[in-house]
């Protein structure tokens, strides 16, 4: 779900900074600047859910089934 977000997540972003009254070439630097940050967040959070779905998966059975049912409260 994650990765399907950032493309439609970073143009709105895009968008949003184009529209600031800057020197083109400052927005752009700018643009660049935040969309690299949103990016480098966005990979971050991924690699983060990655271990935490690897370290539940790794538990025993009734571990497993108390987080989930944690998960779905």
């Amino acid at each position: 779900m994650l990765p399907s977000l950032i493309p439609s997540s970073l143009s709105v972003l895009e968008s949003k900074l184009f529209s600031i009254d800057l020197p083109l070439k400052i927005r752009e630097q700018f643009c660049k600047l935040v969309t690299d940050v949103a990016l480098h967040i966005c990979l971050s959070l991924s690699i983060v859910i990655s271990e935490l779905v690897l370290k539940v998966i790794s538990l025993a059975p009734a571990e497993r089934t108390l987080i989930e049912i944690w998960l779905l409260i």
